[in-house]
């Protein structure tokens, strides 16, 4: 099972996931940091050269109304991103959406400057070798800008997806671990459970309890439990061939593994996996005390249901085997 989740991945299982309320919220307030960001830059290009003679106060009257626009359309960005992951769209809305936003701002800003006779609007025609405005010098300019949009929409889609993926993670209540295991783990675990069943083939059940985990969640907080966690399976991970399975089943504190082998070589299996995550967890963590216990179960024709074998291999036991301090 793979377990590594890059940043787009986790996005995605968060957005998919989240109430319309996070994910516009989210998309907003990425809008509000793309807006601060061009905010700071306009104030360096004025500083830096007069090309652009703008003053804050300048700068905030007249962007006010694009402030409170992107801000709108920060949220139906949002929106519109979480319907892309949904639909599994190849499309982009926020390049489309972002394109198009600056594409308005600078007709917008362009019209400002022909209504107010300013000798830049003079400057931009002859370029274009236009002596006076027309509808042909209207349209070769709207098509220029047009251009530009979607060029600059690209650079523009980084920073917001990167701003969103940060506030996203923030505020939402979805926890990507969870979804994640429940749509690969489980969903493989009764894939191979089921064809136990139908083909009598067999496997084993390997399970790692993390026994000090109200210990070390006082002690050493959610936030590098969870860190601990997602090392956890990764070694797993990295332990076991490509036709077994890792998981957890609660998580921070129970993992599993299922191997596709008999008890007995599951159980060496285990003292190597043992092993392994004795030697690099004590390399990592060495004034944190983390007990692990772990046990082997070969398969039962008693267990009628995966919830059945979940029961079994979780139930707590006064003798638990194989036990290690790191």
């Amino acid at each position: 099972m793979k377990r590594g989740i890059n940043s787009e991945e986790k996005c995605e299982i968060i957005a998919a996931n989240s109430s319309d309320a996070a994910i516009m919220f989210s998309g907003a307030l990425s809008s509000l940091a793309l807006v601060l960001l061009g905010f700071i830059i306009l104030l360096a290009a004025s500083f830096f050269t007069s090309v652009f003679n703008f003053s804050p106060s300048n700068i905030m009257e007249r962007g006010l109304f694009y402030f409170l626009f992107f801000i709108f359309a920060g949220t139906l960005i949002a929106r519109l991103k979480k319907a892309e992951i949904i639909q599994d769209k190849k499309i982009s809305y926020v390049y489309i959406s972002l394109s198009l936003s600056m594409f308005f701002i600078l007709l917008i800003e362009t019209a400002k400057l022909s209504n107010a006779n300013s000798p830049q609007i003079a400057v931009l025609l002859e370029n274009l070798n236009f002596e006076n405005e027309s509808i042909t010098s209207w349209s070769l300019i709207s098509v220029a800008f047009l251009v530009l949009s979607f060029t600059m929409g690209n650079p523009l889609e980084v920073l917001w997806l990167n701003f969103y993926k940060m506030f996203l993670s923030l505020i939402s209540s979805a926890d990507y671990r969870k979804i994640y295991n429940k749509e690969h783990f489980y969903t493989q675990l009764k894939e191979i459970f089921y064809n136990a069943q139908r083909y009598q083939t067999s496997f084993s059940v390997a399970i790692f309890k993390l026994d000090n985990y109200s210990e070390l969640k006082s002690h050493i907080g959610k936030r590098k439990l969870m860190n601990i966690h997602d090392e956890l399976l990764d070694l797993l991970d990295s332990s076991i061939r490509k036709t077994d399975l890792s998981g957890f089943i609660e998580e921070g504190e129970t993992y599993c593994v299922l191997l596709q082998a008999t008890k007995s070589q599951a159980e060496m299996v285990n003292e190597r996996i043992l092993e392994k995550i004795k030697k690099i967890m004590s390399e990592r963590y060495k004034d944190i005390a983390i007990s692990l216990s772990s046990k082997t179960w070969g398969y039962s024709s008693e267990w009628k249901t995966v919830d059945d074998l979940i029961a079994e291999v979780t139930k707590n036991e006064e003798n638990k085997p194989a036990v290690i301090r790191i």
